[in-house]
């Protein structure tokens, strides 16, 4: 049985979009162990069961930052976020494939950068962490614990 996952909207705007189904989004993380195989799968298969298109977006290079800000050395932490990603990716394609939507539904936060839109929608949110205290605060609570679990236990 698949768990009930829930939609959080932030916005009144956000709760709109949701309320359509047209599209969800998962973000994992790699030094976040909620997110094990098994929660992986459930989470793939819930959204392709409730919105008619799924997108699953994993961190690219850029997660050996959390790392190293986490106080790993450099070198360590990019092989060790290597490990990791490869670790959430390969549960994701799976699953991906096991709801009938392939590869192109995976996506790396690297290779994002290489679309137009994702780069307006990246400068929008920028431009929100500058000028809401409120957003700024959430997002500095959410750095702050993924430095903290990063710091934890070698995830791979």
């Amino acid at each position: 049985m698949i768990p009930d996952f829930g939609v959080e909207p932030y916005t009144d705007d956000s709760a709109r979009i949701a309320d359509k189904h047209d599209h969800a989004v998962v973000g994992l993380s790699p030094w976040n162990g909620y997110f094990s195989t098994r929660m992986v799968t459930a989470l793939i298969e819930w959204a392709a069961q409730n919105f008619d298109t799924i997108d699953v977006v994993i961190p690219g290079y850029e997660s050996a930052y959390t790392l190293i800000a986490a106080g790993t050395e450099p070198q360590h932490a990019v092989r060790q976020a290597r490990r990791a990603v490869k670790k959430l990716r390969a549960p994701a394609r799976r699953a991906l494939r096991e709801v009938g939507l392939g590869g192109s539904h995976l996506h790396t936060t690297t290779t994002l950068y290489t679309r137009s839109r994702y780069v307006v929608l990246r400068r929008e949110a920028s431009d929100g962490y500058r000028h809401d205290p409120a957003l700024r605060g959430v997002c500095q609570d959410l750095a702050r614990t993924a430095i903290e679990q990063a710091g934890g236990d070698d995830p791979s």
